[in-house]
């Protein structure tokens, strides 16, 4: 009689990537074992997501997967799925976000004022000291 052989299992691994956060320079890291074998970042010129590493390829859907060789003593493949967002989530720029704006011109100014009110101390002394000697 003639079995089948067992198909071997393989490894889970996912890696969201981001348009707006994840670039060649800063990319996204893979989970499990797939963690610093693959990498996934947004080319923003061309307008596509891409994975590199233990495999090369353009992203073409959210949710996308794809089987990479790992380095494991469990598992000899890993299916992972790569999922894509245009925008980090809660990241979108709000009113809220611009009051973070505020606090540094108020430093400012605080520090004009500051400045102002020792300059008019200085020339306050100075005067006094003056009107003294005569």
């Amino acid at each position: 009689m003639i079995t089948n052989a067992q198909e071997p299992q393989r490894a889970k691994c996912h890696m969201t990537i981001v348009a707006d956060k994840h670039n060649e320079d800063h990319p996204a890291t893979a989970s499990a074992e797939c963690k610093k074998l693959i990498f996934g970042y947004y080319a923003k010129n061309v307008n596509t997501f891409n994975i590199t590493g233990m495999a090369e390829q353009e992203v073409k859907h959210n949710g996308q997967k794809f089987i990479i060789s790992v380095f494991s003593n469990k598992y000899a493949e890993a299916e992972l799925t790569v999922y894509t967002k245009q925008h980090e989530v809660g990241k979108i720029k709000t009113n809220a976000d611009t009051s973070s704006d505020e606090p540094n011109t108020t430093k400012i100014f605080l520090c004009i004022f500051l400045l102002i009110g020792i300059l008019g101390g200085f020339v306050w002394y100075r005067k006094r000291r003056y009107n003294e000697k005569k």
